[in-house]
């Protein structure tokens, strides 16, 4: 009963948590020059900042995703029901994929892009290849709100607002940023986003391997998903930083 408890009370509480670590980050990131790596240039022409600005963003995503849409009634999330649905499963409680995923790919993208931004001088490619995650993510949000029809405050929208506010435009201008400076070429920008992007269609097969492979095979990939982008980003720019 007391882990029920635990999970039920976390379940709630870690998107809140992400929100806190955020604005924290966010008070750091434009307050501070601790996550600078040059501090002659504005923060908006600084690309190892953005690798920073990566976690405190999907934190904020997240919250629009899941705390922002939270059904008291249930004590559940509609965004994680929207996407049992989606993969064939009953709602919850009947949905057999545990809250637990939720967090661990989550929060586990907190700590790679962080992990990440530390690599910016020696490996552009890899510090930033969690963009290529959530230029995919955001795509995707935006793609199936346009689709839906369904308004941009509705639940099954969640994570669409930070999409189009600051998920695209941001990767956007990033790309813009690195080839002007000639951090990378177009090419070697676009690998990264691949990288990210392929880590996405990992996660899409976690969902396909619970059935076969249970909550190992689950969990298994989740870490793949969002571990594999920095790989990814490595072999690649073995080819791309080399002839940018």
């Amino acid at each position: 009963m007391m882990m029920n408890d635990f999970v039920a009370q976390f379940d709630f509480a870690w998107s809140w948590l992400g929100l806190g670590f955020a604005l924290a980050m966010f008070g750091v990131l434009f307050l501070t020059d601790v996550f600078r790596g040059n501090t002659a240039k504005s923060r908006l022409w600084d690309g190892q900042w953005f690798a920073w600005l990566i976690a405190p963003m999907y934190m904020l995503h997240q919250f629009e995703e899941y705390a922002l849409h939270y059904d008291w009634a249930k004590l559940s999330h509609p965004f994680a029901n929207m996407i049992c649905e989606k993969v064939g499963y009953l709602p919850y409680p009947d949905c057999p994929i545990p809250v637990q995923h939720y967090w661990l790919v989550n929060m586990s993208l907190w700590l790679f892009a962080m992990i990440g931004a530390k690599f910016y001088r020696k490996n552009p490619m890899v510090a930033l290849a969690p963009f290529g995650l959530i230029f995919s993510n955001g795509l995707l949000h935006i793609v199936g709100w346009l689709v839906s029809g369904n308004s941009l405050l509705d639940s099954a929208s969640g994570g669409t607002i930070t999409s189009i506010l600051l998920f695209i435009p941001v990767s956007v201008w990033l790309g813009f940023v690195l080839t002007k400076q000639k951090v990378m070429s177009v090419w070697a920008y676009g690998a990264t986003l691949l990288a990210g992007t392929i880590g996405h269609l990992i996660l899409f097969g976690a969902y396909a391997s619970l059935d076969k492979g249970g909550l190992v095979a689950l969990y298994t990939f989740d870490l793949l998903a969002i571990g594999s982008p920095l790989l990814w980003a490595w072999l690649l720019s073995r080819w791309f930083l080399a002839n940018k």
